[in-house]
């Protein structure tokens, strides 16, 4: 505004300097006039002044400043016959020049508006064409690009009333003054989508360059999306008034409101007494950033040295801010507040102090920070000065936050990043961890915490980098196992990467649907990267454990697994080898699935086929059953979550299987078994019952060949859910044993049916060497497995075709000894025909075997006929001990040599 006074004052001295030397001759009329006129300013008439009876025109004119050409006019015409009119064709003003004027200038002076009215006439004075040349290039590109467009520029002066307007291709300008009042409106329509309207009224007292005492002004703007993307700001309004109160200050009040957004606002009430700017209550409502909207209250007080004279700075500041939040657990207000703050040319001092708590979605943020904003404006640092802590509650996508703390006394925050020691503590929960607690501490360095762009880089190449090095060390209770974890490690926070360099855990004894495992160790086998950006992780681990214990016998030694990760938090994809020092290595693929409530684990297990004796410790009297071969393989689809355990299915395939057993072997073992297990039980034959095949079992001198059967149903097995073996059959004495149906538990009689058994090998079996019996039986014997109240009930053995009896010499000669009516039966049953034969066997819980027999014979060439009953008691335990005392001592020695191998 002073600049464009002191251009107005000497142009109206060129005006009167030029008047008064009109008898000058034309080519040295600059001359007089420059010598009228303050120092450095000169003028320039290459043409000179030329006269009329209606009056004067000059055809280029110049205005220097320090010999900087400020003004340059061509064809500049002046009339007075009917009014004073003031025409010029061209006007260029170099803005360069205008940085010549001196900064530093003292406004004590009045400037009255009647006195300078009082020397300029009325009249009007029309500029065709107005530019302005050499614009600085820092300015906005949008405003260079608005005063590069020529402008037509129209003022009068009557009786102290001024006019003026001004029209360009996208600004139109009114303005009309009297009586002391000001009235103007602008209008800036740059494209059809894009419209700005400012109307303003004021009141100019005489000394015009003072405040006006009374002003109201009102913008409306419409902004398109390339100016701005956010709809709701894209149009809105803006008041600005003041009155000068009886205290003789400015009162009055600015106010932003958007068309859109009917509830964000700023309203600033504020008080100017010439000395100090103060803010009164401002309100402020703003909820287009949609992380964390704004909302409260700004009470402030800005005293420079001086409003009107130089300088300006210091400036004094006092800032109260209350920010207001609320959510699900109440309303929030943290203050920030400044005192004696001070800000100059070069930098700021702000003293600055935190207090209260954010409530803003999932969170809660509580403070008590301390501050100190200082330094150039190129080079600001914010200190956190002692008792600074930082503390949060709430939950971040999955992570329940029950405490998270951090100690910030001694940080210091400043363009290259954090520095210091950081250090932080978080208790919490999440679906896999509970009471979790874990520490962080470490050193910062130039460090960014992610915000890459808003951080520079230290300007020493030596010096370290966005750097947060640190320990980590807690506890945690891994929910899916009930298993507590202990960790420590050492990592880093470089760039978007959180990085675990060394990784050092234990897992206490797991206790899960019949398996024990003792205490696990966790290493890294090599660095975990958390991407924070992605939400990512990636990395790889090993555990290791004495052995898994299984409730039923079996155990695994010295498992050890290899882990590698990588995907989201809330997918994560798991690859890696389990072991043991006998079986493996098997195959692991699975995937982590998480969600609010829960963690799911759903993956897969392979392992190739391989020998079948590292399987051997999975039974649970090892020192008794003996895998001596065969292979196995197999896979297993499985789930496993803290709500429903563990869930399986899948697939076991064994070829040529063997075992040693203390009284026998089982040779030729063949099956494949699908299954499913689930809530601590596996289901077998989900489909179709299983296929086994076995070559051979021997139990002592009893020999099983070609057995074979159909199993389904369920391990362990209740009345509900039972295990069924069917179609059980398999050689025996020459003939088959069969069981049609058979379930475990036994609810009902199971029917065990021999057919065509050989008596001659029965005999070999029993090692009874007195007779010679030719022929085959067949047998239905009802059984209950547990003896109870029979182990054979009622059973019967009859003949499947035509037998002969034998006695042998030595029976024979024994039987000499005998009565006389036993040597005639010897003679009548010796050699003789069985034309039939029929027996109930019965076997009671304790072994007794009752055989109540009769027999229809014929001897002598069918001569003699004998219908003979037979009644025999004997107990099974004390007979099958005998029978097999000699073989269990062979089969035992040979189960302890295939132990003393499997060691």
């Amino acid at each position: 505004m002073k600049w464009a006074l002191r251009i107005l004052v000497v142009l109206t001295a060129i005006l009167i300097a030029a008047t008064a030397f009109l008898f000058v001759p034309n080519a040295q009329l600059a001359i007089p006039i420059n010598w009228i006129l303050p120092k450095d300013w000169k003028v320039q008439l290459p043409q000179g002044l030329h006269l009329n009876w209606q009056g004067s025109s000059v055809s280029q004119f110049q205005l220097s400043y320090q010999d900087c050409p400020l003004i340059s006019a061509d064809k500049t015409d002046l009339t007075w016959i009917k009014q004073n009119h003031l025409f010029v064709e061209q006007l260029d003003i170099d803005y360069s020049c205008l940085s010549l004027f001196p900064q530093s200038e003292n406004s004590d002076t009045d400037t009255s508006l009647k006195a300078l009215l009082a020397v300029i006439p009325d009249g009007e004075a029309t500029i065709h064409s107005l530019n302005w040349k050499n614009l600085p290039a820092n300015f906005n590109p949008r405003i260079i690009h608005l005063l590069e467009q020529q402008a037509a520029l129209k003022l009068s002066l009557s009786n102290g009333e001024i006019k003026a307007t001004l029209a360009q291709q996208a600004v139109n300008f009114s303005a009309f003054f009297a009586n002391g009042k000001l009235n103007a409106d602008l209008a800036y329509r740059p494209s059809e989508k894009e419209q700005h309207k400012l109307t303003l009224s004021a009141e100019i007292e005489d000394n015009f360059l003072t405040l006006p005492p009374a002003l109201s002004a009102e913008y409306h703007w419409q902004l398109p999306d390339e100016v701005i993307t956010t709809k709701a700001l894209q149009t809105g309004h803006s008041t600005l008034n003041w009155q000068k109160n009886a205290e003789d200050q400015l009162a009055g009040n600015w106010v932003v409101s958007l068309n859109k957004a009917e509830n964000d606002k700023l309203d600033f009430p504020f008080l100017f007494d010439g000395k100090s700017l103060e803010i009164k209550q401002g309100r402020f409502d703003w909820s287009l950033t949609e992380r964390f909207p704004l909302h409260g209250f700004v009470s402030a007080k800005f005293t420079p040295q001086s409003f009107t004279n130089e300088p300006f700075f210091p400036l004094k500041t006092a800032i109260r801010i209350s920010l207001l939040s609320q959510n699900s657990w109440g309303k929030g207000n943290i203050v920030i507040s400044n005192s004696e703050g001070e800000m100059t040319e070069q930098g700021l001092n702000l003293p600055l102090r935190l207090t209260g708590n954010i409530k803003h979605g999932n969170f809660i943020l509580y403070s008590s920070i301390p501050l100190d904003f200082q330094g150039n404006y190129d080079d600001l640092t914010l200190k956190f000065l002692p008792t600074s802590l930082l503390r949060l509650t709430g939950k971040e996508r999955y992570l329940t936050i029950d405490d998270l703390r951090f100690p910030l006394a001694g940080i210091k925050i400043d363009k290259q990043g954090i520095h210091g020691r950081l250090h932080a503590i978080l208790r919490g929960q999440s679906p896999d961890f509970k009471n979790i607690e874990f520490h962080l501490d470490g050193q910062a360095q130039n460090f960014k915490a992610g915000a890459l762009d808003f951080f520079q880089d230290p300007r020493d190449p030596k010096a370290v980098k966005d750097s947060w090095k640190w320990r980590i060390w807690g506890s945690s209770k891994l929910d899916a196992l009930n298993s507590k974890v202990t960790l420590s490690g050492r990592g880093q926070w470089h760039k978007n990467t959180v990085q675990l360099n060394e990784l050092k855990g234990d897992l206490s004894s797991i206790r899960l649907d019949g398996i024990t495992i003792p205490k696990t160790e966790l290493t890294n086998s090599q660095a975990i990267k958390f991407n924070i950006k992605k939400f990512s992780l990636d990395g790889a681990i090993q555990l290791k454990s004495p052995e898994i214990n299984f409730d039923y016998g079996g155990l695994l030694p010295k498992p050890q697994a290899k882990l590698a990760f990588n995907g989201e938090l809330e997918n994560l994809n798991f690859k890696g080898t389990v072991n043991t020092t006998e079986l493996g290595p098997l195959r692991l693929f699975a995937r982590r699935q998480l969600t609010a409530d829960a963690s799911k684990i759903i993956g897969k297990l392979y392992w190739l086929e391989q020998s079948a004796q590292g399987f051997q410790p999975l039974f649970p009297f090892r020192s008794q059953w003996i895998i001596n071969s065969g292979t196995i393989r197999g896979e297993t689809a499985f789930t496993t979550s803290a709500e429903k355990g563990l869930i399986a299915g899948g697939h076991l395939a064994i070829r040529n299987g063997g075992l040693s057993l203390p009284d026998g072997e089982i040779k030729g073992i063949e099956f494949a078994l699908p299954y499913r297990y689930r809530d601590g039980r596996f289901h077998f034959g989900v489909k179709q019952p299983i296929d086994v095949n076995i070559a051979q079992i021997k139990l002592g001198e009893l020999e099983l060949d070609n057995a074979s059967m159909k199993i389904n149903g369920y391990y362990p097995y209740t009345k509900a859910k039972p295990l069924n073996l069917n179609q059980l059959s398999f050689d025996l004495f020459g003939g088959k044993l069969n069981v049609k149906r058979f379930a475990l538990p036994q609810t009902e009689l199971a029917y065990l049916n021999l057919e065509r058994l050989d008596f001659e090998k029965i005999l070999q079996f029993m090692q009874y060497q007195q007779i010679d019996l030719k022929g085959k039986a067949n047998a239905t014997l009802p059984f209950w497995l547990s003896g109870k109240p029979c182990y054979i009930c009622d059973g019967l053995l009859t003949q499947a075709e035509t037998s002969y009896l034998t006695f042998t010499p030595e029976l024979l000669s024994e039987m000499q000894k005998s009565g006389y009516t036993e040597q005639i039966l010897l003679h009548l049953v010796d050699k003789s025909t069985i034309n039939d034969f029929r027996s109930l066997i019965n076997v009671g819980p304790k072994g007794d075997l009752v055989l109540d027999g009769k027999l229809k014979l014929s001897s002598n060439q069918n001569q003699s006929k004998v219908n003979l009953n037979y009644n025999h008691r004997e107990n099974m335990f004390d007979l099958w001990h005998l029978i097999n005392y000699g073989s269990q001592f062979e089969q035992k020695l040979e189960n302890y040599l295939y132990q003393k191998l499997e060691k």
